[in-house]
């Protein structure tokens, strides 16, 4: 009981601090254990409503006794109110997201440039965010991609997913800056006016990085033994480079104190976290009820794959996808988690999101619960695993899921399919 409060009251805090992902994180956590929870249900709901989530916000807000929040039908008609709009923005997404698979860049950024213009009264998802920063990275657009980031609202600056991408684009920037460097020679006719464009421009964008990144920077790795033997190599480095070392220099130091920072402020909210006050709620459910927890959650878990059915059977795979995952996160191993799982990664699929090393894929193929293991849907999802790899151009790898195929299910249709998307990517060859 201790432990659920300390988790809400940390999700709580991260909520204040605008750290929705990390908190709907530890409210999911929270709900695996006790998922009828009111207070929990009703915090997980606004979390979803503040990422833009509002169908996964009104599924939790289900499970809300409105004896406890009085305000729940107002806020659940204000946020019925803007489904609409949300599946235009999902399809706009959707659309924008086929054009990149495609490499058609430019395409994509002009559908998403009008729909981040648009002045919204609710939320717009990370994946918006993440997307068009992608965009503008794969165009070179580094330092209007960062900008980008820092003009977003303070939830999204503070999604661990979208920190990682900066990060990743940090990261090889100044790979290349520093490796562009040390590479030139005198043999350019006009060495220092080059040198001084480029420069500028790289510690331009780091220095917007350094900006959003801030306490939750990390000290970019670059080899030792490399930059030893460039030095090696070019006995002569002109100013302009040396420079260029420095700042690199004075920034790694930087990040070095940003982490030591780091460090202490995570202690300081670890602290914090010893002083939460005892959440009543959970405990009062706990010690009153006496509640045999595992059947209920089973007996939610497959109402909403039921539910979650019927939406996918509607063609509503937006909502489907959520439910799906609720009952697996409510009962992963039941004899119906199988379906759930199944018709959770044919939902990604129809929403064109799915890849052949995707973790769903992965999580069934590889699961070793009896469930799964006998579960008619193996070849099934070897056949979309192998046509997924197929439409990434994954050759090798499209290849040895086929071969398994017509391995282990040599009288089945799938051998048969397989058998055919063999002959079609060797005639392609020929």
């Amino acid at each position: 009981m201790e432990q659920l409060s300390k988790r809400y009251n940390q999700a709580v805090a991260l909520v204040q601090e605008d750290k929705l992902e990390e908190a709907k994180w530890i409210l999911q956590s929270i709900l695996a254990s006790a998922p009828f929870h009111s207070g929990t249900n009703w915090l997980a709901g606004l979390v979803e409503v503040m990422m833009g989530n509002p169908v996964a916000g009104l599924t939790h807000w289900e499970r809300v006794k409105i004896a406890d929040f009085p305000q729940l039908p107002e806020r659940r008609e204000q946020v019925l109110s803007t489904l609409r709009k949300y599946e235009e923005i999902r399809a706009i997404y959707n659309h924008s997201l086929s054009l990149v698979r495609e490499r058609k860049l430019s395409e994509a950024r002009s559908m998403m440039v009008p729909l981040l213009n648009r002045d919204f009264t609710f939320p717009l998802p990370a994946d918006v965010y993440r997307l068009y920063f992608l965009i503008l990275a794969e165009q070179g657009q580094t330092e209007e991609a960062f900008s980008f980031i820092l003009d977003s609202p303070p939830s999204i600056q503070k999604t661990p997913s979208i920190i990682r991408f900066v990060h990743a684009l940090r990261d090889e920037l100044l790979r290349e800056e520093t490796a562009g460097e040390w590479k030139k020679t005198n043999e350019i006719v006009h060495p220092l006016k080059t040198k001084k464009g480029q420069r500028r421009m790289g510690a331009t964008a780091i220095a917007i990085v350094a900006a959003f990144i801030g306490g939750t920077y990390i000290v970019s790795q670059i080899d030792t033994a490399e930059q030893e033997s460039a030095f090696a190599d070019q006995q002569e480095l002109d100013s302009d480079s040396e420079g260029l070392k420095e700042v690199i220099d004075e920034l790694e130091s930087k990040l070095i104190s940003l982490e030591s920072e780091k460090e202490i402020l995570q202690e300081e909210l670890g602290a914090s976290n010893e002083r939460v006050s005892e959440y009543e709620a959970t405990e009062k459910l706990f010690k009153e009820a006496d509640l045999d927890l595992t059947s209920l959650r089973t007996e939610e878990a497959k109402k909403e794959y039921d539910a979650a059915y019927a939406l996918y059977q509607n063609g509503e795979y937006i909502k489907a996808k959520e439910r799906f995952e609720l009952s697996l996160q409510l009962s992963p191993s039941e004899y119906f988690s199988d379906d759930s799982l199944y018709y959770l990664i044919r939902s990604t699929q129809q929403l064109s999101t799915l890849t052949g090393d995707s973790e769903l894929l992965n999580q069934f193929l590889t699961s070793e619960s009896e469930h799964f293991l006998e579960s008619p849907y193996q070849d099934d999802l070897l056949v979309i695993q192998a046509d997924a790899y197929h439409s990434e151009g994954k050759k090798d790898e499209a290849l040895l899921v086929l071969s398994q195929i017509q391995d282990e299910y040599p009288s089945e249709w799938t051998a048969t399919y397989a058998e055919k998307l063999l002959d079609t990517m060797q005639e392609k060859e020929m």
